[in-house]
């Protein structure tokens, strides 16, 4: 599962413990990151090296539209809501990707938000809207996301060509193992993806 991580880059020292609270969740699961943009941040903040006015702001959004059209979901540190926020949640919405949008209601850009009650009034059952209170309710919320989006079996239909060899090398393990051409080729793939972790 591919995930992609959002959250405002305001109070960003402040907020980037609960993007780390979130990522060890996911690779507990062994769930990766479309971007992992945080850490290049904080590593940029830590060297006082690039500014960000000097970034490539255009590759960064395309990267960013990327992720949140071939991640699985996007998940939102969304206490300090933000323009990119949006545009990003829109993108997912619309892709059909499950979205998970944390936020904390004791900061004080929370109370004197209005778009909360825009955020509130989005009527889509892949979007979820969930408070917390301290960094330790974080595994739990991620943990009970991952768990209501995770298929539990994905039937997918592939139609590729194959040259001789790899035929004949497909046709000789579905001999072996007694099965189909189609169970060979799945059990390749699911040895190959067992054998990467």
């Amino acid at each position: 599962m591919l995930i992609h991580l959002i959250a405002s880059m305001r109070h960003f020292n402040d907020d980037v413990t609960i993007l780390e609270k979130i990522s060890d969740v996911l690779d507990a699961k062994n769930i990766s990151l479309a971007r992992n943009w945080y850490a290049a941040v904080k590593s940029r903040k830590d060297r006082q090296s690039i500014l960000e006015q000097d970034l490539n702001w255009t590759e960064i959004v395309e990267d960013n539209i990327k992720a949140a059209t071939q991640s699985d979901a996007l998940i939102i540190e969304g206490s300090r809501y933000n323009y990119s926020q949006a545009f990003q949640t829109a993108i997912a919405l619309q892709n059909n990707k499950p979205v998970l949008n944390l936020y904390r209601t004791n900061l004080p850009e929370y109370r004197d938000w209005p778009d909360k009650f825009f955020v509130s009034g989005i009527d889509n059952p892949l979007f979820h809207n969930v408070p917390y209170e301290t960094p330790e309710d974080i595994p739990k919320i991620v943990e009970d996301f991952i768990e209501n989006i995770t298929p539990k079996i994905i039937d997918l239909t592939v139609t590729f060509s194959l040259d001789a060899q790899s035929m004949d090398y497909i046709k000789k393990t579905a001999y072996e193992s007694d099965s189909t051409i189609d169970t060979a080729i799945k059990d390749i793939v699911q040895q190959k993806a067992d054998n990467s972790d």
